[in-house]
Formats: C-alpha cells, structure tokens, sequence
C-alpha cells in the first residue's frame, strides 16, 4: 500500500490543473503560457531567473522585439509571475522593483533603458544580424563589445570593457548606452563562424549596422556537457564544458558518439574499439541513458563500433566520480544520451554517408490547434558490405584466422606446428539503427514527451583452413554467429504546477536479445558432409547444421521502470529535489560452449529506490548540496542507504577571469551488475559476451568515491579543467575462470554462483584538458592528458593483485582546428596510449594460463599479465571539410585521413607455432592508412 501511495499521489495532484500552470521552455527557473485568442493572454513564472533571460523568453512568447544593454540588467533576478494582453502591461509589472524603464519605438520595438536620465557624452550602437547565405535573420547570436581602451583595475593589469547582449527574433541588437570611442564587436552564434568588428562612434552618434555569419559545416553531432557547470558567471560558459563531436571529429569515427568520449578527462574509449570506462571503471560499472532509459549493451559489430546515430542524438551528459543521488546507483557513473527534436521553428532532412554508413534524420515542427509538437525520426545503417580497402572490413577479414595454438590446447590435441593455413572465409556484418521522438506542448506549462529506438546488428565469420603438415588434404571448418538487438522506448510527461513547484513523472522500457552460435567440424566429418574444391566443400559447409559439434547462446534483459520527481524552489538560494523509482527487471541466461561448463539461469527482480537532494547557495559564490538514496529489493529486508554530498566555489576576478572547484563524492550500490566472459572461439571477433545478475541475496557491489574538478580561465581564449579522482570499491565480483572451467568447486551448479567470484578493486588518477583559441577564433588547440592507476583484487586466478585488464594508464592527444576562409575547416588529431599491460588475448590468461599442458612450457608464461606490455600506441588523423558558401550551406563534402602515418598499432597478441617447436608472439593489429570520403546534404 505505501508503494502504490508513493506512485498515485503525484498521478492525483496532475488532475488538479489549473490555468497558467504548464511545463517549462528551455530551462526550468521559468515559464509561460499563451492561448490564441483574438485577446491573447500571456502568464510567465520566473524563478531566481537573471532577468535578462527573463526578457529574452518575453521577446520570443509574444513575438516583439526587446531590446536592452546587458550592462543594464547586469546582476538583477527575477522571482515573480506576472500575466497580461499586451508586451506593454507585461513589461510594466516584470520592471516593477527595478531602475529601469522602457521605449517604444516607431518600429514597435521595446527599448529597456534606466530609470536615470543619462549623460549626454554617450553614443549608441544597433544592428541586426543575419545568415549570410540564406539572408534569415539569428535569433540568439550572441554579441560582445569591447572597448579598444584598456583601463586600469586593481591588480594593476590592463583589461578591455567588456558587455554583451542577444539578437532578437528579428535579428535586432542594441547597445543604446556607449562610451564613445572605438569598439570591437565579437558576434557568435551556435551553427555558425564567429566574426569580429570593429565600430567606431563619437558622442551623441547612434550607429546601425548589418552584421552577416556564414554557417559551420552541416553535419550536425551530439554537443557533451559535463557535470561540473561554474554557479554564477556573467560570460559565456567556458569551452572545456560543452564541445560539439561534430567540430573535432568525423568521417569513420563519428560512427556513433560513444567512440569521441575520450575528448574529455577520465573517460577511456578503446582505442579503435568502442568500449567505455569511466575513470579507471569496469565497463559494468556504468549504464549508458537514453531519454532517461537504460540501454544494454550499446554496442555494434561486437564492440568494433557504438551504437546509435550521431545526427539523431542532441546531447550526452556525464556523471562521473562523485555523482549526485538523483542520477542512480551505479558504481562508476553514467552517460546519458537524449534525442535532437531539432528546432521548433523549422522543418529540416538531413543526409550524411561515406563509405561505412548511412544517416538520414528528418525533423518535423508545428502547431495543432493551440498545441505545439516536434517530431523527429532517425535511421542509421550500413553501406560498406565488406568491400575491400575498407578498413574495418580488411580487420574483420583479417582477424578471421583460426588460432591454432589456442584450438590445440582448448581441443586437448598435441601441440605441433601451426598447420592451419586459411583456405576460404567470408565475414559478413550488418547493423541498423531506428530513432523516433517527439514531443506535444499542450501550454507552455505543461509538456508530454516520447521516445523510441530500435537497433539490431549482427557479425558472422565461416573459415575453412588446410592442415600444411599432411601430404593429402585435411579441413578445418569453424562458423561463428552473432546478433544483438535493442529496443528501447520511454514516455514522459513534464509539468510546472507553480512558481515554485515541478512535477515529471516517466515510464520506459528496455530490453537487449543476444543470440550466439558457434560450431566446427574436423576433417572426418568434412569428408561424410562435402566434396569437391575447396571452394565446393567450403559452401556445402555454410549451407548445412553441423549439430554434432554445434553450441548456441542466448542472453536477454527486460527491464520496465517508472518514476516521479519533484523539484521545490524553496527559496532564492535553497531547492529541494526528491523523488521514487520501481524497477522490474528480467533476464535469462542460456550458454552452452564447446570449452566450459554449461550455464543456465533466470531472475525476476523488483527494486524501489528513494532519493533526496537539498542544494543551498549559502553565498552567491559558494554551493552545497546534501543528499541521500535509499534502495531495496522488494523480497528482501536489506535496506541501501547512499550518503552523498558535494560543495562548489566559484570565483571570477574585475578582469572577468574564472576559477570554478567542486569536490563531490559518497557511497555507491550497484544492483543491476553485469558480468563479462572471454569468448574462448579459436577464431572469435566478438572479444566477451555480456550477462547480467540483479540477485537479491548476494552482498550487492559497493563503491566510494571522492573527486575534486577545477576549471579555469586564466586569461581571454584559454580554458583549462583538471580533475582528480579517487574510487575505492571494497565489494564487486568478477569471472572465476578456473571455477567456469570446472578447475576448482563452484559454489552452485547453476546461476551465477557457478562462476562468479567476490573481489575488490581501486582506482586514482586525474586528467587535464586545456584549450586555446588562436587569431580571432579562427583556430583552436586542444591538449589532454590522462593518468588512470587502477588494480583488481585476482588472489583466486593470480595469487595477487593486478592492474586492471582493460587499463591504459597514460593516455595524450594532441588536437587542431583551423578554418581557412569561409569554406574550408582542417583539423588534425593525434593520439597515444603508453604503459598497456595484459599483451595477450584474455582467452590465453582466462583459459589456456591454467592448463597443465601449457605450464609444462618453459618459453609460455600466461600467468604473469602484468610483465606482458604492448608497444606505445600512437595515431595521427586530418580530416578536411569543404563547404561552398554558393550552395547556400546545405551541402558539405569532407575527407577524412585515418592513420595517415600508417603504423599499425597493436591491439593484442596471439602465440606462433613455428617450424623448429618454438613459440614466439603475433600480433593482432589495427588498421593502417584508412581514407574516407562523406558527403552531408540537409534540406
């Protein structure tokens, strides 16, 4: 009763709707409601809202123009709701308090000036700006005057006068008070070149201009926010805390944007693959969000490539070390995905392919009776079928190749010479990705939104090999299959029920299908099935049911959650968040491998959780925040408690310089954990395969994290953002490989007490991102260092502790972008990953370390992971865009040059057998030189 009392009453408090009361526009400090009545009336709530925004949401509501001075509204807020007819009666009742006063000029626009007559010795600047190419006038472009006279301010350094304002509706801007003098104008708007300017006025002189911005290219990408966002600054925010992939990235790698993570400090993208860690984290330890709705195993090709088009993602948001309790339980953080419904404004249809892949997104916006809807739909799918001189074509054929090693031991043959050679293979992989979303403002107040995403993908490999020790023939022939497929839909209804009040409540679902199957057959069986060439025999292969020899896998997930959230503006300085979450959760597990004991397993769980969050702004530059979480599984009586807390400085000098520091941390539970086991194929491409456990009646995975973030902005153009990071996890479990292999007694026969194994892992390390803009923004740099130290309690498998498998200790890059007129952008990337242990396959550490025939050995020690290293890895891409401005930016053609040093980086290695018995590595290597070239169209 107490849980359906917790989920109905915020479902009974919506019935009770009242005028005026509706979701918010862009932000949640503010609101409004409009009707389309010959007599429109016009409500706004604005909470602690600089009143500058406030005005900018009057402008774009009623569709006047407003004009005003930053410099006027500099430091005022807003915390009121007002209603009325016309832009004159509202403007009335928001200046009521203020100095300030306003004009209506002959044109209709409203001017915002001071109460104060000012002083004659003054000059003013207006202007409107536009879209070079189309003409349209830029709603929001942003435009920063200053002063060509430096002045003296305490600290005596010199430093220009800066102010700033936005473009209206109609492209407008004014500065209707300046000193006079020579002024230089810094315009800039999202999508679009920044410009400079120089205005020179004398007193009593107003200036007009048209001012035009020539658009960026059109490829559009996902931007990243992090989760550490400077409290009170009166600039824009710096770079380093939203980056567009779109700007360093492309071709090849802007396949999906979970591959571009790395442009930010602690997170670990692998290499060419595309595998996540966060901050030194297991991949398990985080869950990846779309729309608020978990997705499982986010993955295409295996882990070659990501899942998800980038064109149909709008932004990712990351939680990592120290999260609030509001973002979940999880035990490394989160990454949290949402669609693009693009502008509300306009209709648009966006193409881009290259040799990999297709993307085609189609935005759609209107009105429907006094209704407003956005509607998105996505789809993203393969256009390469393995043609040659592709490169991750050519690595997938090329990793095809039967290990002999591995299949000698695994098969418990006699280890001779590598005998197999690759006689016929055919690879073959496919992947698509559906996207649809929209959203339905009944008032401005009062938003119902809905997702829906759909991605499947599958790889399969059939090798046929001949034995060169034999004088007559003798086959091999391997298959391996798999597919994975995701479905993910969500529903969300948003409301503001007063000024001080937010309501939302969601529904979702999730669910990954996994299916695998491997199978072979040796020369006998080859001869009773198939004759004839060894292109003959290998098709005969492919067509028939090896069943003898033949494993199948499957693995699935479902899970279906709600929740509801609160969030109260107690007061200017204090918000209260809480809110309640069910979780049901299913899963099945179903592995029959040719090398390891059969496991068999299923789990119906149910999981409520309770959350609460205080966020007090004791001073204007210093905020705290307290929270909780609490958690439990129904059928059980264990209660989670998740203390967690975090305090954020932030200080900007006169010269408009920023040092912004946020230490967070607390304890984390984690109840949907996931499992990884090596894939033991002698010919494998898909490295692991992904089970989950949420049992109720294990000691769940806990983890403490502490964190300190810093970001800084020592003079004009440069942005830095360092971090530290400290995680201790004393509960978590891993693989037991030898109780998998049936080496040492399981606990259980079945489930996951069949091979899983308690342990504890820690992790340090830090980052640092710096940023400069060079020639009026014209070109950019960008350098980053990472150190992650992370060691993994392995006492059952290794004796020790070890460094983490999938760790990369010390990770730089190098990036820089430069635009070369209107048209052309070059960027160039460089990277490295230095200090990587675990040189071999896992399989040969998981599988083969404990075999009594490979210890018997002398020249093969797999139990010593830690002195195996790989050689550094280093990468150099350039990517060019073009861009003609006569095609009115619709239209861009880019190259992109993969390793154009063409080093062939090693991923892992493998163990040669060679003619005399002896064994020496062989390397398993990435793709070399790598040219593609893509084309985007939007219309």
């Amino acid at each position: 009763m107490v849980i359906l009392f917790a989920f109905f009453v915020p479902a009974l408090l919506l019935i009770q709707t009242e005028e005026g009361v509706a979701r918010s526009l862009h932000s949640s400090n503010y609101s409004s409601n409009y009707s389309t009545a010959q007599n429109p009336k016009y409500q706004f709530v604005f909470r602690e809202e600089p009143l500058s925004s406030a005005l900018k949401l009057l402008s774009g509501e009623t569709g006047s123009d407003v004009l005003f001075d930053s410099e006027v509204t500099a430091g005022m807020v807003i915390h009121k709701k007002i209603e009325g007819n016309s832009t004159t009666e509202l403007l009335r009742q928001m200046l009521v308090g203020y100095p300030l006063d306003f004009i209506i000029l002959s044109s209709g626009t409203y001017v915002i000036i001071q109460s104060a007559k000012l002083s004659e010795k003054q000059t003013a600047y207006h202007g409107r700006i536009i879209d070079a190419v189309t003409g349209e006038p830029l709603y929001g472009a942003a435009i920063l005057l200053a002063s060509a006279e430096p002045t003296k301010t305490s600290g005596s350094a010199l430093t220009p006068n800066t102010r700033g304002t936005i473009t209206t509706k109609t492209g407008h801007f004014s500065f209707p008070v300046l000193t006079p003098g020579p002024q230089t104008a810094i315009i800039s708007h999202i999508g679009y070149e920044t410009r400079t300017k120089i205005i020179r006025s004398s007193k009593n002189q107003e200036i007009f201009s048209t001012i035009e911005l020539y658009p960026k290219p059109v490829q559009t990408a996902p931007v990243i926010v992090t989760d550490h966002k400077p409290i009170r600054v009166s600039h824009q925010p710096v770079q380093s805390l939203s980056e567009s992939i779109e700007k360093w990235e492309g071709g090849q790698n802007s396949v999906s944007p979970l591959q571009q993570l790395q442009l930010f400090g602690g997170i670990q993208s692998g290499l060419s693959l595309s595998d996540v860690h966060i901050q030194g984290s297991p991949r398990g330890g985080h869950r990846v969000f779309l729309d608020d709705i978990p997705v499982y195993n986010p993955y295409t090709l295996g882990t070659v490539m990501g899942a998800f088009s980038s064109m149909a993602i709008g932004d990712i948001s990351m939680a990592k070390a120290g999260f609030k309790a509001s973002e979940g339980s999880y035990t490394a953080g989160k990454i949290k995905l949402g669609h693009d419904l693009g502008n509300r404004n306009k209709s648009t249809l966006s193409s881009y392919a290259d040799f990999l892949h297709t993307h085609a997104v189609l935005h759609q916006s209107g009105t429907f009776r006094d209704d407003r809807f956005r509607v998105m739909i996505g789809y993203r799918s393969k256009t390469w079928d393995l043609h040659r001189g592709n490169g991750i074509s050519d690595m997938i054929n090329d990793w095809s190749v039967l290990d002999s090693f591995s299949y000698q031991v695994l098969m418990g043959e006699r280890i001779g010479v590598n005998r197999f050679q690759q006689s016929q293979a055919l690879s073959d992989a496919s992947y698509s990705d559906f996207h649809a979303a929209a959203s339905w403002q009944f008032d401005a107040f009062r938003t119902l939104r809905f997702s829906l995403y759909r991605g499947s993908n599958g790889v399969m490999t059939d090798l046929l090999t001949r034995d060169e020790t034999l004088r007559s023939p003798s086959y091999m022939f391997t298959s391996d299959k798999y597919n994975w497929r995701n479905d993910v839909s969500s529903l969300q209804y948003d409301w503001i029920v007063s000024d001080r009040l937010d309501v939302s409540m969601k529904a979702g679902y999730s669910s990954n299908r996994f299916g695998h199957t491997y199978s072979m057959a040796d020369n006998t069986q080859i001869q009773t099935l198939a004759s004839g060439t060894e292109e003959d025999i290998f098709y005969q292969l492919q067509a028939q049911t090896l069943d003898g020899n033949m494993r199948m896998d499957g693995n699935n997930i479902h899970h279906l959650l709600a929740s509801w959230d609160l969030h109260w503006y107690a007061a200017g300085n204090l918000t209260v968040r809480s809110g309640m979450q069910l979780d049901h959760v299913e899963s099945d597990v179903q592995m029959e491998d040719l090398f390891f004991a059969p496991i068999v397993h299923e789990q119906k769980t149910n999981l409520l959780s309770q959350y609460g969050e205080v966020s007090w702004m004791t001073t204007p530059s210093l905020h705290v925040m307290m929270g909780y979480r609490i958690s439990g599984f129904l059928n059980s009586e264990t209660i989670y408690l998740e203390p967690r807390f975090s305090v954020q400085y932030d200080h900007e000098t006169r010269r408009g310089r920023l040092l912004s520091m946020k230490l967070a941390g607390g304890k984390y539970h984690q109840f949907i954990n996931q499992f990884e086991i090596t894939n033991a194929g002698p010919n494998n491409i898909v490295p692991f395969i992904t089970v989950w456990s949420h049992d109720a009646g294990v000691v769940q995975p806990r983890a403490y994290h502490l964190s300190l973030s810093t970001l800084v902005q020592p003079a004009s153009g440069i942005d830095v953002q360092f971090d530290l990071f400290a995680k201790l996890q004393p509960v978590s479990y891993i693989t037991s490989y030898m109780m998998l292999t049936g080496m040492e007694a399981a606990e259980s026969d079945a489930g996951f007490d069949s091979f899983s194994k308690e342990t504890e892992f820690r992790s340090l390390g830090g980052s640092i991102r710096i940023r400069q803009a060079l020639w009026d923004n014209r070109a950019e740099i960008l350098a980053g260092y990472d150190l992650e130290i992370t060691r993994v309690d392995m006492e059952s498998q290794f004796g020790r502790s070890l460094p983490a498998p999938w760790s990369q200790p010390h990770r730089l890059q190098l990036r820089a972008l430069t635009r070369i007129g209107q048209s052309l952008t070059v960027i160039g990337k460089w990277s490295a990953v230095l200090g990587r242990t675990w040189a071999y396959r896992e399989l040969y550490y998981n599988y083969l370390a404990m075999d009594p025939l490979v210890k018997r050995i002398d020249m093969l020690d797999f139990e010593n992971p830690d002195q195996d290293r790989l050689d550094p890895f280093y990468r150099l891409d350039v990517s060019i865009a073009y861009q003609p401005t006569i095609l009115k930016g619709m239209f861009q053609l880019r190259a992109d040059l993969m390793n154009v040093l063409n080093r062939r980086n090693v991923l892992d290695r493998t163990v040669l057998i060679q003619q005399d018995l002896t064994f020496a590595p062989l390397n398993r290597t990435l793709p070399g030189f790598t040219p593609s070239l893509s084309v985007g169209i939007r219309f």
